[in-house]
């Protein structure tokens, strides 16, 4: 969790960070409508992946202000009706460092891990935005589910992300965010292409191998043993820079024989499939993709892990 006090389980806490960061007024960004929250969060997403130190700073809030007034609190326990505590005082994973907002080390960690996008949602009387995430078994309980976003209006020339709430896969997790009452007046909203686009920048799970080119990132994860020669069980995440789209794919690696033409020597290359879609990625960065309808592509890139 950005702009956490002390430990998410003292959940009160982190309701009073949402809207009284600058401890002088209850600042709800009423100037911050939904397309102008969703454009700030996308520059902030495509920022981080930038390492633009200089933009993120401009589209955040920073630890050097002051902290919440005691009237500040009081007014924000009444606007919500109450700051709610969490029965839950410990879990897995509830040990992530304390950052700062525009700590781009801190903020890429959350988007690195997202699972795959889901569902726009959109507080009106707080002017809160939530994204969240479909999580599936492999991805493990330090995938992020949900990233929650509140803004300061008025600050320069443009809004600014004031806080965030990144939630793991775990239950643990999910019962903590459960009690904050940032959690309780969310409504479905439109889809926004500018952060799909952005955090296509962050496909790459946990674990996974990654190939970047110039118009795709393929992430690739090998679900059998160590030392296992070959794998049959691949699942794996293609993502359209320029559209934003994500398709998820199966399949299992062709290896290339050695020179008795018999024994697997090395992989040859990925065999991934989707509906409609046939995609191979070999070692040197070659990427194929296959798509009736949309035709065939073919690019070189070059693998991270």
């Amino acid at each position: 969790m950005v702009r956490r006090i002390r430990s998410f389980a003292a959940a009160g806490a982190v309701a009073c960070i949402a809207t009284a960061c600058a401890g002088l007024s209850i600042d709800l960004s009423r100037d911050v409508d939904y397309n102008t929250a969703t454009d700030t969060v996308a520059a902030l997403l495509s920022a981080v992946a930038a390492n633009d130190q200089a933009r993120v700073d401009s589209l955040t809030t920073h630890f050097d202000t002051p902290p919440p007034s005691p009237e500040a609190l009081a007014s924000l326990a009444s606007y919500y009706g109450g700051l709610a505590t969490s029965s839950t005082v410990a879990g897995p994973f509830l040990d992530d460092p304390e950052i700062a907002m525009n700590d781009i080390a801190g903020l890429r960690r959350y988007f690195d891990t997202v699972g795959a996008l889901q569902q726009y949602e959109w507080d009106a009387d707080a002017h809160a935005l939530s994204l969240k995430f479909a999580c599936i078994a492999s991805d493990g309980p330090r995938c992020v589910n949900r990233l929650y976003f509140v803004f300061r209006d008025k600050v320069g020339d443009h809004p600014r992300v004031n806080m965030m709430i990144g939630v793991r896969n775990n239950p643990a997790w999910a019962k903590l965010w459960a009690d904050l009452p940032n959690s309780h007046d969310l409504a479905p909203a439109a889809p926004a292409p500018a952060i799909e686009k952005a955090l296509a920048q962050f496909a790459a799970p946990l674990g996974a191998d990654v190939l970047e080119t110039s118009t795709y990132t393929l992430s690739v994860i090998a679900h059998c043993p160590e030392g296992e020669v070959g794998c049959s069980n691949l699942t794996a995440s293609l993502s359209n820079k320029q559209s934003g789209k994500k398709t998820s794919l199966t399949g299992s690696t062709y290896m290339a024989k050695c020179a008795d033409r018999v024994t697997p020597c090395h992989l040859g290359f990925y065999d991934l499939k989707a509906s409609g879609v046939s995609v191979r990625a070999y070692p040197d960065g070659q990427l194929e993709i296959q798509s009736p309808g949309l035709g065939d592509s073919s690019e070189r890139g070059a693998w991270r892990n």
